[in-house]
């Protein structure tokens, strides 16, 4: 704090009409500790992060002083207590406290910290290097011309995206089209770069999967699973290249979306380091949800505050698995385990976020 460090019993009945005349004995110079002490009567003055000198124990500030004339009197216009306007060493951090702690995300306030503490460098997780491949012969990038039978690779851009706000690297593969020996050049291009795969497209139950015809035309793939019983996205698939985790997501938008939120989000979490669980909420529903036992259900949510105060959950009607709009008007998804057959309207249930705290719900 600027001003005059003094003894606070120096400034005693002071004010404005009935000021305390102070004796100046020096100036404490920032960055250098001030050398002499203060008695009775005397002020230094100091300035914001100088060491406290001997003897004071408060800080008056310029605000309510003025410096005489004489450039020798300082007039103290109000009472201080012992300790008022004084940073006591230990009060930010104390010696052996923990401060930050493994599995978090560094923020600008930690970075501040750790330089403040004098460490300039810190243990890090490697940010994950992501190869990202969409596949589709019908796919063109959101500059061309949608011609009839093409469409504009939305889910490439919402991988790059959320990749990069995880705190990834992404490896930005482009748009292969349907062909098994296109799709492995591509990926056996990054193989030394990329510390995992992500293909969007091309993966379907039942149906021929160029995607996965390729991954297995590479050496050291193996498959782990491929279609679960979840909706949407019922075609995810996941397996192992080399050591390495490949993630094919379902090629339906929003689909791409709550199966990346859901499944692969947990995976480069687990890679960061960091815990994969994003901000929960509890609310009642404002209608039931049916859903079919056997199947998680990811449904995309609203959340509000009602009249008298309750936060509300409200499902939205439009649950198809290319809508894109339905993810970006929802603030969260409501996950219905496979046991249940839904919930009743009015019923409290927990939301996962999609948006931190300070980036708001949709209005």
């Amino acid at each position: 704090m600027d001003g005059y460090a003094v003894k606070a019993e120096d400034t005693q009945g002071a004010s404005a009409s009935n000021p305390v005349l102070l004796k100046l004995s020096g100036e404490a110079e920032i960055g250098s500790e001030y050398r002499g002490s203060v008695g009775r009567g005397e002020a230094v003055q100091v300035g914001t992060g100088t060491p406290m000198p001997e003897g004071a124990n408060s800080v008056l500030m310029f605000e309510y002083s003025r410096l005489l004339e004489d450039g020798k009197t300082v007039e103290a216009y109000k009472p201080l207590a012992p300790g008022e306007n004084v940073a006591k060493a230990g009060e930010d951090v104390k010696a052996g406290e923990k401060i930050l702690l493994e599995g978090r995300v560094l923020l600008p306030p930690d970075v501040a910290m750790l330089a403040a503490i004098g460490l300039s460098r810190v243990k890090v997780r490697v940010k994950p290097r992501v190869a990202v491949l969409s596949v589709g012969g019908e796919l063109v990038e959101p500059e061309a011309e949608a011609a009839s039978g093409k469409i504009r690779d939305s889910n490439r851009y919402f991988l790059l995206s959320a990749l990069q706000r995880l705190g990834c690297t992404p490896l930005d593969l482009g748009i292969a089209p349907d062909e098994a020996e296109e799709i492995g050049s591509r990926i056996s291009g990054v193989m030394r770069e990329a510390h995992l795969y992500i293909l969007c497209g091309g993966s379907s139950v039942g149906g021929r999967d160029v995607t996965l015809d390729a991954l297995k035309g590479l050496e050291g793939f193996r498959l782990l699973f491929h279609g679960v019983s979840i909706r949407p996205g019922r075609p995810l698939a996941a397996g192992i290249l080399k050591g390495k985790p490949v993630i094919m997501l379902p090629g339906y938008p929003a689909a791409t979306m709550l199966t990346f939120h859901v499944f692969a989000r947990r995976i480069l979490s687990l890679m960061l380091g960091v815990k994969a669980a994003g901000l929960r909420v509890e609310g009642k529903l404002t209608r039931r949800i049916a859903s079919q036992p056997g199947i998680l259900d990811l449904v995309r949510v609203k959340v509000r505050r009602g009249e008298d105060g309750v936060r509300l959950i409200e499902p939205l009607r439009t649950a198809g698995a290319g809508v894109i709009s339905s993810v970006v008007k929802a603030d969260g998804l409501l996950l219905v385990p496979e046991p249940l057959e839904g919930y009743e309207q009015d019923e409290t249930v927990e939301v996962e976020l999609f948006r931190s705290p300070w980036e708001g719900v949709n209005g």
